[in-house]
């Protein structure tokens, strides 16, 4: 629709300009423009220069571009040439599309209306009154999947396979959101809503891994009801990212109601979980264990306490992985064949990870 309607708005001005304008969109590609031969055109170093341009303006590849107004950036439009002319009409041009996208957008737009409720540019009462306009019920009920991709993914690519994925354009939403991610909104049947979001879910990662060629992970919101619960059904999604994250889960579907104790980690102050790891490791440091230890405890875990099942997995004898359990219990003071001292271990290993995660990420 975006493309469509900047196309229609260039071809008023074929007539009135000697000279090629069009409009590309962040990364360089062409979605409108008066040349008949242009159409697949791709400016080379596009995201370099417009990233460092501001509101100037910038020249790349024989062209003239000014930013369309918003914040951030998403489309420039450019003029044929380098001179003052070009500059000129560059401007004139961003700002006469500038204003006619935001009329069209206020007027008619569904998905423009829920981009800004996502991303909270807008005011409760803006939110009722355009929820009106624009006939959203205010009983729908939503979920917000972002997909995350791997370092060297195209949002641009998750962008069009979720569109292909979920066509409705006035029903489900997609746009992209930051670097890496692409963002879904849904709409979801009544009393369906849990096994539905697992269905999408799922349906998300096999077409990715089978388009893209690798792994995803997707963080999923629990349901909004209403344009106005969707900001923070956003964040939510956005959290059960970067608990993913911090964890050390690197794709797979990630459910904010379903994050239970990681969750009620990342919620903790930094402050009460170091007391927490004084507290609980009265021997000694936790960071006296080595990768070895620490492995064997992971494995530990993994098999229900069970000593002949975890030594079986690591392929050592039953006697080396007791020796080892009572290392454990001098380092620290935890012995882990006794259930609570396994709880307590194993949430100040999530601790630990967490307070590393949030000292890196500073």
């Amino acid at each position: 629709m975006t493309n469509r309607f900047f196309q229609n708005q260039l071809n008023q001005f074929r007539e009135r300009t000697t000279r090629f304008v069009g409009v590309a969109d962040e990364n360089g590609r062409t979605v409108a423009t008066t040349d008949p031969s242009g159409s697949e055109r791709r400016f080379d170093g596009f995201e370099a220069l417009s990233a460092g341009s501001g509101s100037s303006g910038f020249i790349s590849d024989g062209c003239t571009f000014m930013p369309l107004p918003g914040q951030p950036a998403q489309y420039f439009v450019y003029s044929e040439g380098t001179d003052e002319t070009a500059k000129t009409a560059a401007s004139i041009l961003s700002v006469a599309l500038g204003s006619a996208r935001k009329l069209y957008d206020d007027k008619y737009d569904r998905s423009s209306f829920i981009r800004g409720v996502i991303f909270d540019n807008m005011l409760p009462e803006e939110i009722r009154q355009r929820e009106r306009d624009l006939h959203f019920s205010p009983d729908d009920l939503r979920a917000v999947f972002v997909i995350r991709l791997p370092e060297e993914g195209d949002p641009a690519h998750a962008e069009e396979i979720l569109l292909n994925l979920f066509p409705d354009r006035q029903r489900d939403f997609v746009f992209r959101s930051g670097r890496r991610d692409a963002l879904l909104c849904k709409l979801l049947k009544r009393d369906q809503d849990r096994d539905q979001r697992r269905e999408i879910a799922a349906g998300i990662t096999g077409t990715f891994g089978t388009e893209l060629f690798s792994s995803v992970t997707v963080g999923v919101s629990r349901v909004a009801c209403g344009a106005s619960g969707l900001p923070a059904a956003y964040r939510e999604a956005m959290t059960s990212l970067e608990i993913c994250d911090m964890f050390g889960e690197r794709s797979g579907t990630v459910f904010f109601d379903s994050l239970g104790l990681s969750r009620l980690i990342y919620m903790m102050p930094a402050s009460l979980c170091r007391e927490y790891l004084d507290e609980i490791f009265t021997g000694g440091s936790i960071d006296s264990l080595d990768p070895e230890i620490l492995q064997t405890v992971q494995c530990f875990f993994e098999n229900s306490l069970n000593v002949s099942e975890t030594s079986r997995k690591l392929f050592i004898h039953r006697n080396t992985l007791v020796y080892r359990l009572e290392k454990i219990r001098k380092l620290t003071g935890l012995d882990l064949r006794d259930f609570d001292s396994a709880i307590g271990f194993r949430v100040g290993l999530m601790i630990k990870r967490y307070l590393e995660y949030r000292q890196n990420d500073r």
